[in-house]
C-alpha cells in the first residue's frame, strides 16, 4: 500500500517518476535517513501528507490491463520525447540516433551465473539483448 501511495505522491507532485532527479533525495530524506528510529506509518504520512491507506493500491487494481498498457505506453513515449528534447537542446543538432544512445544505458540479462545477453556487446544493442532474452525465456 505504501509503495502505491508513494508513487501517487510523486506523480501528483512532479507528474513523473522515471528519471526524476527529485525522487532519490526525497526518498532518502523521508524514508531511509531515519532508519528504524521512527514508526513506519508516521514516515509515510509525513512524505505523502496522508495516513497510509489502500486507496492508491485499490485504484491501481481497478485499472484494466488494456488501460494500464495504454497509459504506460503514453507515459513512456512522453518520457522518450522529453529526454530527446533535452539531448537535442544540449547537443544542438546531434540528437541520438538509436535507443541505446537515447537511454545511455546498458542492459544485461542474467540467469544465476549465466549471462544471457549484454547490450553493450551486441551490434543491435538493447533491442537485440531483449530479443535474445525473449528467445531464452521461450526456450525454457
Amino acid at each position: 500500500m505504501s509503495v502505491h501511495q508513494t508513487r501517487r505522491f510523486f506523480k501528483e507532485r512532479d507528474s513523473y517518476i522515471v528519471n526524476n532527479p527529485q525522487v532519490g533525495p526525497t526518498l532518502t530524506k523521508a524514508y531511509w535517513e531515519c532508519g528504524n528510529s521512527r514508526p513506519f506509518l508516521d514516515i509515510v504520512k509525513e512524505l505523502t501528507g496522508k495516513e497510509l491507506s489502500g486507496e492508491a493500491w485499490v485504484n491501481a487494481l481497478k485499472e484494466s490491463v488494456d488501460d494500464k498498457i495504454k497509459r504506460e505506453r503514453k507515459e513512456y513515449e512522453e518520457a522518450l520525447a522529453k529526454e530527446a528534447a533535452k539531448v537535442s537542446s544540449a547537443d544542438k543538432g546531434s540528437s541520438p540516433t538509436t535507443l541505446d544512445e537515447a537511454l545511455k544505458m546498458t542492459i544485461k540479462f542474467v540467469d544465476g551465473d549465466e549471462l544471457i545477453a549484454d547490450s553493450s556487446t551486441l551490434p543491435g544493442g538493447i533491442l537485440e539483448a531483449c530479443s535474445a532474452f525473449e528467445s531464452y525465456v521461450e526456450s525454457k
